[in-house]
Formats: structure tokens, C-alpha cells, sequence
């Protein structure tokens, strides 16, 4: 092997952990919400990795079987970002919860240093020969995976009951003003 390929295999390595902490950065500053809420489920990491196991490997191996002929490339391809992208939102929430880990004094003026900071830490985990190959970097993905599935499902429950409380002050509001229009026709027929 020649400095060349070496060099290569380097930067190009280093280049694709810059990419994902700023992808987790992304994820950070742009749903705060969702991050803020997946922090509960953090709490269980056998849960979200279960989850993440059932939810997320049988799609993604799917894809990548459905990705090999020609015709499955439009269906694999897609399958396999959709559980990629939920993958990554999923470990952003984990290099936030390692963020938090390290408080610093600059968190209060600059929250996004805490997800940069555990950005950072865990993309370097994923350096270590073998184990965080095989081990961590795998792990991280398929617990981000079922993080996202949790979280999601948690949002679209409460925003389900937020919408039923919504429809029923709607309607609660719309019997009382037809109440009041009621009192005001009866006060104008007995005039």
C-alpha cells in the first residue's frame, strides 16, 4: 500500500465523520422539540435498541437486497436513506445526551456547543479498530433508529390528543355562541 492510498482511506474516513457531526448538528438545531423529547427515551437504551432492531434492520436489509437489480433500485434505494436519515436523527439525541454529559459555562449563551461537543466524542468512537466499527458505530445506528421510531410515535400520539382537545374547544366554543345567539333571538321575540 502506497502513502497515496493511505492518504486516501485518511481523509476520506475524516470526511465522512465531519460529514455526520454535522449532520447530527443539523438535526440538533432544527428539531430541538423532537431531541428534547427523545432525551426520555435515552433512559432505556434496551428498549430503543430492541425497537431499532425490529424496525429499522429488516427495512434496511430490504432495501439493500432490493437495491442490487435494476428495477428494485427505485424502491431499495429510497428504503435505505428513510432508515439512514431516521438512523442519524436518532443518534443525534445520543451526542446530545453525551453533550450533556460535559457541562461547560458556555452552554447557557451557546446551547448547540453541548451537541457539538458529544458530536464529536462519539464520532471519535467510531475510530476505534474493531470495536468501534463493528460494535458502537452499528450499536449507535440501530439505537438512533429506535429512538426515532419512540419519539415519533410518542409525537404523533400527543399531537393526536392535542388535536381531539383542539376539535373539542372548537365545538364547545361554537355551542356556546350558538347558545348566545339563541338567548339574544328569544330576548328580540319577546320584545
Amino acid at each position: 500500500m502506497i502513502i497515496a492510498e493511505v492518504l486516501a482511506v485518511t481523509f476520506t474516513i475524516a470526511g465522512l465523520l465531519a460529514v455526520i457531526t454535522c449532520i447530527w448538528l443539523m438535526f440538533a438545531s432544527l428539531f430541538p422539540r423532537f431531541i428534547r423529547q427523545a432525551q426520555t427515551h435515552c433512559a432505556r437504551p434496551g428498549k430503543a435498541l430492541l425497537i431499532g432492531l425490529g424496525v429499522g434492520l429488516a427495512p434496511f436489509i430490504t432495501g439493500f437486497l432490493l437495491s442490487k437489480p435494476v428495477p428494485g433500485r427505485v424502491l431499495g434505494w429510497p428504503l435505505m436513506f428513510v432508515v439512514f436519515t431516521a438512523a442519524l436523527a436518532g443518534t443525534a439525541v445520543l451526542a446530545t445526551r453525551i453533550g450533556n454529559g460535559m457541562p461547560s459555562q458556555c452552554d447557557r449563551t451557546d446551547p448547540w456547543r453541548r451537541s457539538l461537543r458529544g458530536s464529536i466524542v462519539l464520532a471519535f468512537s467510531f475510530l476505534l479498530p474493531i470495536a468501534g466499527w463493528f460494535i458502537w458505530m452499528p450499536l449507535a445506528l440501530i439505537f438512533g433508529t429506535g429512538v426515532t421510531f419512540l419519539t415519533l410515535s410518542d409525537m404523533r400520539r400527543t399531537w393526536k390528543e392535542e388535536k381531539e382537545f383542539e376539535l373539542a374547544e372548537a365545538e364547545a366554543i361554537a355551542a356556546e355562541e350558538r347558545e348566545a345567539e339563541a338567548r339574544q333571538n328569544t330576548e328580540v321575540v319577546s320584545s
